[in-house]
């Protein structure tokens, strides 16, 4: 292996793997030998070289470490921390899929691991390539709305994500996250790091009884300052969209735009639209493995670092360890006809 010809290693052969990183992966690397290709399903192994031309696979990423100088990190959520360690360990760059641990102490840990190696952490944490989402973080620091008041966001819809593992649905221990671990992952950091400070959480509710929740709502707050709601569903399709209200303004965006936004002031509105040329999702994955290649490469920093998500992700894990169940009195119902079974 040279310097200019680096070997990577993506873990998982899943949904994200085959709509996501591969495709990215045929596109941008040079010679597609040097990637790795890694699952436990041998069926998808063989279903996803035989699509994109790949000639390594493997059903344990370990025997392939010695040689990779990069790895991706596309498994089910609950394997991320001990596979990124493990990669570290190894003096190899990672990139992570969101989220980078189930856990904040367990993030931190991964975070200082890697600086104390000299090497490169990663997150795909989309949105933060999201140009309008970068605009509006940039008018927000500049006060273009003034001090933030309040942030509203309800975000949902039938789950509908092509899953090959349906690690989501199994039940028991750390596999039983659902809408609040997926979708909450890219709000709550989105929110983190709008508001450029980590708030507070208020309270978090949701409909899980021993399971995946479907539905979740939570309230977070800014010591003397910006109260967050953001509502989540796997259910029902919600209206989507976002408002940032400021003592001077508001900024009004919707969930999947990445580039048009509309912003409030003295009463006069007026559309944004964010430079650039992003014009399919896939873009977004082109640009992050680019991004990674030239990392690993020694020629750039990693578009979005572990660091940058720690807040996010002690967000998250606190509203699992406090959570409290959404009313339900269609159950809880001990009046007239409840022996019937009415």
């Amino acid at each position: 292996m040279t310097a200019d010809s680096p070997q990577f290693i993506l873990i998982g052969a899943g949904a994200i793997a085959e709509s996501f990183y591969l495709p990215a992966l045929r596109k941008s690397l040079p010679d597609i030998d040097r990637l790795h290709l890694v699952d436990t399903s041998q069926q998808r192994l063989e279903e996803m070289a035989q699509r994109f031309a790949l000639t390594s696979t493997g059903t344990d990423f370990r025997p392939f470490l010695g040689s990779a100088a990069g790895v991706i990190v596309a498994a089910p959520n609950h394997l991320h921390a001990e596979m990124v360690r493990t990669a570290l360990e190894y003096d190899c760059h990672v990139l992570c899929e969101k989220p980078l641990a189930l856990h904040g102490e367990e993030a931190r840990g991964l975070v200082e691991l890697a600086v104390s190696r000299n090497l490169a952490l990663a997150v795909n944490n989309t949105r933060r390539l999201f140009p309008g989402y970068q605009l509006i973080a940039e008018l927000v620091a500049a006060g273009e709305i003034g001090p933030i008041e309040e942030i509203d966001i309800e975000e949902g819809g039938p789950y509908a994500w092509p899953t090959v593992s349906g690690f989501y649905f199994r039940p028991g221990g750390e596999r039983a996250y659902g809408v609040f671990m997926d979708r909450g992952s890219h709000v709550i950091d989105t929110v983190c790091w709008w508001l450029g400070t980590r708030p507070e959480l208020v309270s978090h509710r949701d409909d899980s009884r021993g399971g995946c929740e479907t539905v979740t709502e939570t309230h977070l707050a800014v010591p003397d300052g910006a109260r967050v709601r953001v509502k989540l569903s796997w259910l029902t399709k919600l209206r989507n969209t976002g408002v940032i209200r400021g003592r001077e303004g508001e900024i009004a965006f919707e969930a999947y735009d990445w580039q048009r936004f509309s912003v409030t002031r003295n009463g006069r509105s007026r559309k944004v639209r964010a430079p650039g040329t992003v014009r399919r999702f896939s873009d977004f994955a082109e640009r992050l493995v680019d991004n990674f290649i030239a990392v690993v490469r020694g020629d750039a920093s990693p578009l979005i670092a572990g660091a940058d998500v720690l807040d996010s992700i002690a967000i998250i894990e606190a509203g699992y360890e406090q959570r409290q169940a959404f009313p339900t009195p269609w159950l809880d119902w001990n009046g007239p006809g409840r022996e019937e079974g009415c």
